[in-house]
Order: C-alpha cells, then structure tokens, then sequence
C-alpha cells in the first residue's frame, strides 16, 4: 500500500522560493552530413557545416538530452550553445550560421573521415537518410523547422556561441515532452564557396557544450514514515529527521534536507489507554466505464492500526438492510495516515485511477443507491448512506459519481451524517475514462483527520533551491522492555513463636527499576508456616506501568528457630564393638515429638535406645510443625583385635611350645585366653605347651572379646635312631647327625665312637645317642652283640612296625626268638608291657600306653634283643 501512503503524507505547506542555476550539457550525440552522398557521414568525426571550394554543403546535428540534467517543472531562463570553431575555409568571412530545431529522430554511429566524411555506418545519418538505411528524410539534407537563433561568426578560431529566446523554449519544450527532443541541426553560408567551417565534436577535439540556466519552483513531495518507536533502557528513544521520511522526492533534482519537529521521546510520550478506533469511511464512487466500474470506496487510517482485521465492511443494497461484515481485512499493521482502497475488480479501477487497488470483493459492487457500513469487532463503526432506505432520488445518492467525507468529520457509528460528505452529483462520471482527466474527478487521498493516538510530529522537507513542503508523521511511542529486575540473594527470615511469617515483596526486592516506572509487585508466595521451613524459591513480579513484566527469584530460608530448639543431646556410647546398646536423649524447648532417621519415624519421647553405632539424623518437630535438625554420632570403642606368634615344640617329645600374643582396639588393659575364654590371664604370653590346636580370644577392660583366632602348635618329627646291624657293626641309619655310641643298660658313652657306624670288639648290648640337624637327640634301640667270634644269629632277629605306632605294633622275629619273652619299658625303664612271643609275627596292643619314647626287649636263650619305639596318637 505505498501508493497510499503517498497519498496519506501528502505536502500540507509548500514553499517556493526561485533560485537561478547554470548546468553545462554535453551532446548525447552529433553527427556530420555531406551534400555529395547519401552515404558519406561523420558520426566519431569533427563537425561540419558551411559550403566547401567545390561548393559541396555541409551540416552539423546535435542533440542533448534535456530531461536528464534539468529536473522536470523547472523553467528555463537562458540557453547558450558553445562550439569550438577549429579550422574555416578560404572564403570564410563574417557569415551567418543558423540553428534549426530537428523533427525526426536521427542516428549517430562509429564513422570517422576528415572534412570530406567516410562511409556511413548504421544508424549514421547522411544527406539522404535520418538513421542509414533505416529511415530517411522527407527532404534530403534533413527535417527541421525555421531558425531559432543565428550567429555572426568569423574566420577566426575560437569558441562561436548561438543564444536567443527561440532556444529557451526549444530546451523548455524538449524538457517537458522528452520524446519531442531530437535536437538541432546547423546550417552556415551554403551560397559562397570556401566558408565551411569545421568544429569540435563530443568525440574529436573540444566538446560542445549547452548552457543552461533555469530555476524551479516546485516544492518537493514530502512523504512522512508513520510508525512504532521503542523506548530504551533509560525511557527515551531518538530519531534522526531522516528516521521521519518515509519516500519524499525532490521535484527540482538535487538532494533533500530534513527537520523534524520532535526528535526525542520519552515515557510522557507514551499513548495512553488501548489503542482507539483508527478507520473512517472516506469516499464511495460509481464509475462509468464498460460496467458501471469501477466501483469501491475509500478508507482511511487516521490513527495506528495493530490488526486490520477487526475491522471489515459491509453493503446494504436498495434498502434491503445490513448483511452485516461481509469482507474482513486481512491481519496487517496500517501506519495512521495510510488511505485504503477496495474495489469490486481491479483492472478498470486501474484503468480510471491509475493504480490497483489495495483489496478486491464483490462486497463493494455498489451502485450509486447503496449504503456502506464500516465494521470493528462485529459492531457498526461508520455509515455511508442508510441502509434501510434505496439511494435513488436520496440526497445521498451517487449514481455515475461520487461522495467524499469532509476534512475531520467521522466516523459517525451506526448513524449516518449527511452533511459531513461532499456530493458530484449523480452522472458526474459520465463519459470520463480517467480520474485525472475527469471534470469533476473522485477527490481520492485528500481526506484529513488529526490522529486521536500516538504523536503527531511535523517534518519538512527542503531541496536545494530551498523550496519547502512538510508532511506528518504519527509516532507511536512504546514501552516494551521489562523492568530490570534484582531480587535479594539467599535471604533467611524467622517465623515467629506462633510458626507464622508474611513477606512482602519489598522483603525480596534489591532495587529493581524500570524506565517508566513500576506499577506493581506480588510475590508467588507470601505466607509461611512451619511446613516451609527450609529452602523455598520465591519469585518476585514487577509489572511496570504498561504491562511489561518481569520477574527474578529468591532462594528464601525459612528458619524455625525461634519456634522450637534443640538445646542439647546426651549420647550414649555402644559398650563393645558391633553392639547395639547405645542411647540418644533429646533435650530441646517446645519440642513434641522426635526423629532419629530423618523423619521417617517419629515418637512422643526424647530417649532412644539400643542404638548401634552410626549417625543419626536427628529431627524434632514443635506442635506447630516446625522442625529442627541435628545430627548425633552415637560411637563405639574399636573393634578388639589381635596378632600373635607361634612358638613350636623344638624337638620331638618335648613340651616346650609357646604363644605370645599382641592385642589392639577396644579398651585396654586386656585378659588372654587360649581355650576360647574357659580361663584367662593378663600376661599375654603362653609357655611350656604341648603340640595342639589352641582357640585364641581377648577380652578387653569392659568386657568386650575380640574374634576367635586358632593356632596350632606343632613337634617336629622323631630323631630317627634306627639302626642297622652287619656282623659285628651297628650303623646309624641318619646321616648329617652327631653320634655318641654307648654300652647298654647304663648308656655309657664309648670313648672315641662319634661315627655313624660301630663295630664292636666284644659281646654286649650297644646303642647310639644321635643329635640331628636341627639340634634334638635321641637314643637308639640297644642292639646285643653276643660273642665277638661266634656267628651272629641275632642279625635281622627283630623287626617292629609300625614306629611310630599309636595302638599296635607288629613284632617279627626268627625261629630261634620263639618262647621268648617280651617287655615294654618307659623312659624311666618301669616295665608298663610284658608278653611271650608265641609266634614268628605277633601283634602287640600299646593302646593303653601314652604318648612317650619306650624300650621293646626281647629275651630269650639266643640273647637279649632291644628296640626302641615311640607311641603317638
């Protein structure tokens, strides 16, 4: 709709002030033609014209484009046409020279020849043809009128000028109806040979030049920018004068300068209240074209309009009534100012005004009889006519014209006011095909009416010959930035005794501002009891004084302390390590129930018993149901826990071992068990046990028993003394030992005999004291030795297995040890066994026997043989 915005801002004062100005034009194009052919042109060439020696004629045409160095409307005072004269013939002298303005087209093109031409080439013109070979003269040698301006020129070389009142309105003419410009065309002295006279052209030599001077007194078209402004931060926005032109145009050429009335604006500047009504009926028309068109009508935007679609018309035809809104306008914004035009078709309203309309329905398909209604949210705004009555022979009636709404009146609700419209009359359109050119043309674009919204700000316009014309343009000033917002930190507030607090929003606030100022402040939540206490996000809303809103948040501790408090706990310790015996007492003011869990569970009284050891969430809670929290550690002595050493039996047989032992945690001193508690000691130092398993415990000061731990105490293996008898030599059968041979019974040491192996050198019993590595000793069976020189026949006699044995050994002896008797002797040589040997192997039960070293003797007739056996079980 720029077309009507145009219109809309169209100038309200103009003013004119004459201002002389003097422009240098040069040729658009120029061109030579010769009278000798009708193909021989200049067109790149110098000018020509004159009569030559020979009395061949020459004449040079000029053309320069008016239009597009003078603005159109300016008047044209003076003109003054330069040409460079740069060589004359021999008969030159003071001879006349005549300029003719041209009346047809010609053509210019790249030929180039000295005085006696070249070649044409097309469009050139040449004596015979305006453009070579495409048009050509009515009369050879050109198509001109009467002269308009002659000059005196003499041989002499130098600038030659033409002036007179003729050339002014030739320029003038050419200015105002470009396509009738097709320049001048040069004639000198054609009767005297030798006159010729060659000059300057735009392409050889110095160029021609026009001079022109006019003035213009048309004001420029000012077109104002109606719009939307936002105010900043600091509740004022600025716009440069050119911000107030929407598409003003300087009539006389040149640039524009602006001013406008008001630059800055403030929140004073702000509309108040909603957006009022902003369109007015203007203009109904019934043309006279092929059918009866164009129809439509006129609206106009006087203020801004958000949503053109609120608004909608309606036609009530002969006085048949309201059809109610029948077109609605489409969702637009409309500047105030801004003339809308709504058509039943477009093509023959384009034909009548010049332009299309803006919108087009069947809604307006009017005749002069019928009424318009202007509608805003379903409701009647504005009337033309009256809808319950037919038009014809009414005063209102426009049959084949038109009516226009006065300057300010309207719109006039439901009710139709005759007298503020103009009338053409009925048939006043008759016959007009445009409006431009009609008697009594439609007054389309003129209505005026002050806006009742936003501000009005004057901007005028000024060109460069200092004429003036001014527009208006309607700012709508807005606020549409939300306050700037700060709200407190981490604020703490306390309830009172009761558990109750109000905040206000002046609680939260921390110097929120806005540019135009705060209307209001809530807060999402202002009371608090007991159930808020804790953290809680409140959200601070400020709404300032055009319903721009905002809003920041507020981490808000509610503290109940001043309802209820935990004054003090008593904590009960777990009396060993894993028990869970502990207590909590809770000692508090106003407090009604309790928690240790967190809250999970609550109960009426402040002791907690049989605690294990961990840390409680205390929680107490007041009848109000305020709470408070507390954490409590109920602790426990470490865990009882120990190290020990193990000391082993040294040698076999022995009651030696011991195990000493290393306690830690819980509380000390501490008593020690190796029976799993049955009996306790405070030294933690065992000695002179014998190779078993022992269950390890301690039990600390209070009471409390570590973890049982079993160690074992173990003997190494036997010595072992076995011997082996050949002849008369005993061997040790354990190498690596110390050995000491004895006689038997009394074991007493032979002098000099440490080796493994003895060989006797007389009858008796012998034996051998071995030390192993490891340091234990042990004796040997005695083996008998019975006559040095008889033959031994108690070699391999006795065999006992097993050995060790636990409850019976096998004795194996030969023929001649039948019937003889059996003993069994302890360390201590009390015989604890006795037997006779009924058969080569006998099985002798030693479960009576404890567990020790014993001596097997063998008596018999043959001799007495011993070995020695141990018993373990």
């Amino acid at each position: 709709m720029k077309h009507l915005l145009l219109l809309s801002t169209f100038l309200l004062i103009a003013v004119s002030v004459k201002t002389q100005i003097t422009i240098n034009i040069s040729p658009t194009k120029d061109n030579s033609i010769f009278s000798q052919s009708g193909t021989i042109s200049n067109g790149e060439g110098n000018l020509y014209a004159g009569q030559t020696n020979s009395g061949d004629l020459r004449r040079a045409l000029l053309n320069f484009d008016i239009a597009a160095n003078v603005p159109a409307g300016a008047t044209i005072t003076n003109v003054t046409l330069n040409l460079q004269q740069e060589n004359s013939g021999p008969g030159a002298a003071n001879d006349n020279y005549n300029l003719h303005p041209l009346t047809i087209d010609w053509g210019e093109g790249t030929s180039s020849g000295t005085g006696a031409g070249a070649p044409a080439v097309a469009p050139d013109a040449t004596w015979t043809d305006a453009m070579f070979g495409t048009s050509t003269w009515t009369t050879p040698g050109g198509d001109f009128l009467a002269s308009v301006a002659q000059s005196t020129i003499d041989a002499t070389n130098g600038v030659k000028t033409w002036s007179s009142a003729n050339m002014i309105s030739n320029v003038q003419a050419w200015l105002d109806n470009p396509s009738n410009n097709f320049g001048w065309i040069l004639i000198g002295n054609e009767t005297t040979n030798g006159t010729a006279r060659r000059f300057g052209s735009k392409d050889q030599g110095t160029d021609p030049v026009l001079e022109v001077e006019y003035t213009c007194a048309t004001p420029p078209t000012a077109v104002c920018n109606s719009q939307e402004v936002y105010l900043g931060a600091t509740g004022d926005v600025t716009l440069l004068d050119e911000d107030f032109n929407e598409a003003s145009v300087s009539n006389c050429g040149g640039n524009l300068t602006f001013s406008a009335s008001q630059n800055t604006f403030t929140c004073a500047d702000i509309p108040a209240g909603p957006i009022p009504d902003g369109l007015v009926l203007t203009a109904v028309y019934d043309g006279d074209l092929t059918g009866g068109l164009p129809k439509g009508i006129e609206v106009y935007a006087y203020n801004y309009i958000a949503d053109l679609s609120e608004y909608g018309i309606g036609s009530a035809n002969n006085g048949g009534g309201t059809d109610g809104e029948e077109f609605t306008f489409p969702p637009v914004t409309v500047d105030a100012g801004t003339y809308i035009y709504i058509a039943s078709e477009s093509v023959e309203f384009e034909n009548f005004f010049g332009f299309t309309p803006d919108y087009t329905t069947n809604t307006v398909n009017i005749n002069g009889d019928d009424a318009i209604e202007l509608f805003k949210n379903g409701s009647v705004i504005d009337i033309f006519g009256d809808i319950n009555t037919d038009g014809s022979g009414e005063p209102w009636e426009y049959m084949d014209g038109w009516a226009y709404r006065n300057n300010s009146t309207g719109p006039d609700g439901n009710t139709f006011a005759l007298g503020d419209w103009t009338y053409s009359g009925i048939d006043a359109l008759d016959g007009e095909n445009t409006n431009s050119s009609a008697v009594t043309p439609v007054p389309i674009g003129t209505y005026t009416k002050a806006s009742t919204y936003g501000t009005d700000v004057t901007l005028t316009v000024t060109d460069e010959f200092n004429n003036m014309n001014t527009c208006t343009a309607n700012i709508i000033v807005l606020d549409t930035l939300a306050p700037t917002l700060n709200c407190v930190g981490s604020p703490t507030f306390n309830l009172d005794s009761n558990g109750d607090l109000t905040l206000t929003p002046a609680d939260i606030d921390d110097g929120s501002v806005d540019n135009c100022g705060i209307q209001s402040m809530s807060l999402s939540k202002s009371v608090f009891s007991c159930l808020d206490a804790g953290n809680n996000f409140v959200t601070l809303y400020v709404e300032d004084n055009y319903g721009n809103i905002d809003s920041c948040v507020a981490n808000v501790t509610i503290d109940g302390s001043d309802v209820l408090s935990i004054d003090s706990l008593t904590i009960d310790a777990a009396s060993c390590f894993g028990d869970c015996d502990g207590g909590i007492e809770i000692h508090g003011t106003n407090t009604s129930s309790y928690s240790i869990d967190g809250g999970n569970n609550f109960q009426p009284g402040e002791v907690f018993t049989n605690l294990c050891a961990d840390t409680y969430d205390i929680i107490v809670e007041s009848s109000s149901g305020c709470v408070e929290t507390i954490q409590a550690v109920v602790p426990e002595p470490t865990e009882v826990e120990f190290t020990f050493t193990v000391s082993d039996i040294s040698c076999f047989g022995l009651n030696d071992g011991g195990i000493e032992i290393n306690a830690t945690g819980g509380i000390s001193p501490y008593d020690y068990s190796i029976d799993n508690g049955s009996t306790q000691q405070s030294d933690s130092v065992f000695v002179d046990l014998t190779p078993t398993t022992y269950d390890i415990i301690v039990v600390d000061f209070n009471g409390c028993e570590s973890q049982v731990s079993t160690a074992n105490i173990s003997e190494p293996a036997p010595v072992d003394v076995s011997t082996t008898v050949t002849d008369l030599t005993i061997s040790a059968d354990l190498a690596g030992g110390t050995y000491q041979w004895v006689n038997c019974p009394n074991y007493d040491a032979i002098s000099g005999e440490t080796n493994q192996s003895f060989t006797a050198t007389q009858n008796g019993d012998y034996a051998v004291i071995i030390t192993d590595s490891e340091g234990c000793t042990d004796t040997s069976q005695c083996v008998t030795i019975d006559d040095v020189s008889i033959t031994d026949y108690t070699k391999n006699a006795l065999k006992v297995y097993p050995n060790p044995a636990s409850i019976n050994i096998v004795l194996e002896v030969n023929e001649s040890y039948l019937e003889a008797d059996v003993y069994i002797k302890d360390s201590k040589g009390a015989k604890v066994f006795k037997s006779k040997i009924e058969s080569i192997v006998s099985d002798l039960d030693i479960s009576n026997l404890e567990n020790g070293i014993y001596f097997l003797e063998v008596e018999s007739t043959k001799g007495r043989l011993i070995k020695k056996i141990i018993v373990q079980k």
